[in-house]
């Protein structure tokens, strides 16, 4: 199942999970968002028994995005027990 994160769902979606949540940070203009779309579904489908997955949107959710620090996208973050992991992939051009 896909989440839709926001800022006033994030600590229960993502902080309180009881699986390790993969974050997509994310926007609708970005090519290269778009690119990696459909494989980040096929690893939320081939491991939802183990892995919440969850896309945040980059121009709806300032504040998360100045939260993490994310400055290029897509970037996706592992969260596991309220903890981001240090696994952290960006993408570029």
């Amino acid at each position: 199942m896909m989440l839709t994160i926001t800022t006033n769902s994030f600590e229960n979606d993502v902080l309180r999970a009881d699986k390790p949540v993969l974050v997509d940070f994310w926007a609708q203009w970005c090519p290269y968002c778009r690119r990696i779309a459909s494989a980040f579904d096929k690893v939320g489908e081939q491991y939802a028994d183990t892995l919440i997955t969850g896309k945040i949107n980059y121009d709806e959710e300032p504040q998360l995005i100045q939260r993490f620090g994310i400055d290029t996208i897509p970037t996706l973050m592992l969260f596991k027990n309220g903890t981001r992991w240090i696994l952290q992939w960006l993408f570029f051009k």
